[in-house]
C-alpha cells in the first residue's frame, strides 16, 4: 500500500480525491496522498484506528501535521472521533466543499480547471511543494509499519478488532 501511495504522490499529474460519505482510516490516508481534496457536505472524516487499539501505518500521522497542524492530527488519531465536512474544510483537510446536489458539477469544474493548465506545471508544482516535507518521511512511514505490527500483537487490540467484526 505504501508503494501505491508513493506512486500517487509522485505522479506528475494532479490527483483529486472526490470525497463523499465516510472517509475513515485508510480511506482518509489515501485522500491525504492526493493533491487536492474536494468533498460534499455530508462527508465524515476520521481515524478510528485507536478505537480498536490499532496504530496508523499508511503515512497519515506523518503527513497530516503539515496539512492540519499537530494538535488536530493528534485529536483525530487519539480520540478516534470523526469530524464533519465543515470542520474538515475549516482546518484545511479539504480544499473545496459542496452540497451533494452540486458536488458532481464541482468535481467536473475542478477537473476542467486543472486540465486547462500546461501538463508539466503540475509535476513541477508537486515537486516544489513536496521538497519542504521532512527529509525522514519515508523512514517515519517505515517505522509506522513496525508500530502497527506491535500494536496488533497486543491482546487488547486483538479483542477490540474481533469485537468490531462481530
Amino acid at each position: 500500500v505504501h508503494e501505491a501511495l508513493r506512486t500517487i504522490e509522485a505522479f506528475d499529474g494532479p490527483v483529486v480525491a472526490a470525497l463523499e460519505g465516510h472517509v475513515l482510516g485508510g480511506g482518509l490516508e489515501l485522500a491525504v496522498a492526493c493533491d487536492i481534496r474536494i468533498a460534499d457536505t455530508t462527508a465524515q472524516f476520521g481515524l478510528p484506528e485507536s478505537t480498536m487499539g490499532l496504530a496508523m501505518d499508511l503515512g497519515g500521522a506523518q503527513k497530516l501535521p503539515g496539512m492540519i497542524g499537530e494538535g488536530m492530527t493528534k485529536y483525530l488519531i487519539m480520540t478516534g472521533e470523526p469530524i464533519d465536512a465543515d470542520r474538515a474544510h475549516e482546518v484545511g483537510l479539504v480544499e473545496e466543499l459542496h452540497e451533494p446536489g452540486a458536488f458532481d458539477d464541482a468535481v467536473d469544474d475542478l477537473a476542467a480547471t486543472l486540465a486547462s493548465k500546461p501538463a508539466y506545471i503540475h509535476g513541477l508544482a508537486k515537486r516544489q511543494v513536496h521538497s519542504v516535507r521532512p527529509p525522514n518521511l519515508d523512514e517515519s512511514m517505515s517505522q509506522a509499519i513496525h508500530h502497527a505490527i506491535a500494536a496488533y500483537q497486543e491482546p487488547e487490540t486483538q479483542r477490540r478488532v474481533a469485537e468490531f467484526f462481530e
